[in-house]
């Protein structure tokens, strides 16, 4: 003969009986907001870095978009304003005079040095209408450490190389006098 009361504890929700050593205690109130704050940091950490270095790429491309619109243009003879304002324009990125730098090498091949500076040549008229590199050599056109904004401010300190929420970004393009 089946005992009714047995009959009542198999026939009951899992759960509902007896309680388990773990689920259901005392001890486990709570647990899911330490858990959540646990993934949400994570999970903020990657989603800020994702959109950090999509930024970080976003303008290291458009300064690269810069330098190579203005070495083009300093290889067809153009001006240093002229060169400097195809850069900004080029890059979309209000790129200061302190960060730009022109140079030429005295070699050909581009094994030399490259201290020579790209500046008008004055003998092309007045205003100058050209830059003084001769034909053939290689004109490096840079942008030197741009402080690139961080998004996330102080977040990415780990970086090493930014400081007061400024990541320094360089790009330079190397093109041969026309």
């Amino acid at each position: 003969m089946i005992n009714p009361a047995a009959a009542d504890r198999r026939a009951s929700a899992p759960g509902e009986g007896r309680k388990s050593r773990f689920f259901g205690c005392r001890m486990r109130r709570g647990s899911n907001l330490v858990e959540y704050g646990i993934i949400a940091t994570l999970y903020f950490t990657f989603l800020f870095g994702i959109i950090e270095f999509s930024w970080i790429a976003n303008d290291r491309s458009a300064l690269l978009l810069g330098c190579y619109r203005a070495s083009r243009t300093a290889a067809a003879g153009s001006t240093v304003d002229t060169i400097k304002s195809t850069l900004r324009s080029s890059s979309q990125i209000s790129v200061g005079d302190s960060y730009i730098e022109m140079k030429y090498c005295d070699n050909e091949l581009g094994t030399g040095t490259w201290t020579n500076d790209v500046a008008d040549d004055a003998t092309t008229g007045n205003p100058a209408t050209a830059n003084n590199v001769p034909t053939g050599r290689p004109i490096r056109i840079s942008v030197k450490s741009y402080p690139h904004r961080l998004l996330a401010g102080s977040m990415f300190n780990w970086l090493g190389t930014q400081s007061g929420g400024y990541l320094p970004l360089s790009a330079s393009i190397i093109c041969r006098r026309e």
